[in-house]
């Protein structure tokens, strides 16, 4: 039995091969159960009797096999559609999580084809057993004559999984537009408070003007860096955001800006170093060379 599972016949062979051992046993139990030969008189009771057993042990064996293929491959696919299925239980709410639940869901959609190319061997697996009545049990008889519902559930399921996706997909792209829009204000913003609050006078000491550049360059970095992600996004989305001129040109301001209190911080800083050491000590050369 264990080489015949090893050979994994096509399903005709377990109808043949079924059919035949009662074939045998059906000619063996229309023969006489005593032959008579020359002068004596045979008793084939029990030759027909072993012989018939053995004939319903080896059917038994087949189609308990075959049994055990298709329950195990029924099983397999109502598995499948449950696990698939959960995949897909929360609506994705990230871009992450939406371009993976894309993903998973070609791969699925796609499985699908591939999966019903099963199912003609299944129902004629199936079919075998009940040629030769062979007793399913409730559960498996009940699982079986529902597949084909079970299976057009499956597939309109996925249909509402499709809608959901794209439901969520349009929930972000409206949620990333809006994002954009908010990156250009926040891009005014900094704008209008480098214009109307940086440090264009002496009024303020150089320590405070570098605190003060140094803090528009790191609100520049999470501009940019928030722009790219923006760009990122968007481009899955098939929307094209232009890069933010604004933003370009506010570097070239602050850099000119910077290089300004630059040179005043350092020359405050020679100041206060030479401010209380006598005038004659004083190296001008060194303060120069500093500048240079």
């Amino acid at each position: 039995m264990a080489k015949y599972e090893e050979l994994d016949p096509p399903v005709s062979s377990y109808d043949t091969d079924i059919g035949r051992y009662t074939d045998i046993a059906d000619a063996i139990q229309g023969q006489e159960s005593t032959v008579t030969v020359g002068f004596c008189i045979v008793d084939c009771g029990k030759l027909k009797f072993t012989i018939g057993d053995h004939c319903h042990l080896w059917q038994e064996k087949l189609s308990n096999l075959l049994y055990d293929k298709a329950n195990t491959k029924l099983m397999w696919y109502n598995k499948y559609m449950e696990d698939n299925l959960a995949k897909f239980v929360e609506e994705p709410n990230s871009l992450h999580s939406l371009v993976e639940a894309f993903n998973l869901y070609a791969e699925v959609q796609n499985d699908c084809p591939e999966q019903e190319k099963g199912f003609p061997t299944l129902i004629e697996q199936f079919g075998i057993l009940n040629k030769y009545e062979y007793e399913l049990g409730e559960y498996t008889k009940s699982r079986f004559l529902s597949f084909a519902h079970d299976w057009h559930i499956y597939m309109m399921k996925l249909k509402d999984i499709e809608q959901m996706l794209k439901n969520a997909k349009e929930k972000l792209r409206k949620l990333f537009l809006a994002m954009a829009e908010r990156f250009k204000k926040r891009v005014q913003e900094l704008l209008f408070s480098f214009k109307h609050e940086g440090p264009y006078t002496g009024d303020i000491d150089s320590d405070t003007a570098v605190e003060q550049l140094a803090a528009y360059r790191q609100t520049m970095y999470d501009l940019q860096r928030d722009e790219q992600d923006l760009l990122n996004s968007l481009a899955i989305f098939e929307i094209e955001m232009p890069p933010n001129m604004d933003l370009k040109n506010f570097v070239k301001d602050l850099e000119v800006l910077e290089s300004v209190w630059v040179i005043v911080y350092e020359w405050d800083g020679y100041w206060t170093e030479y401010a209380v050491e006598p005038f004659k000590t004083v190296s001008f050369l060194c303060i120069l060379t500093g500048f240079g």
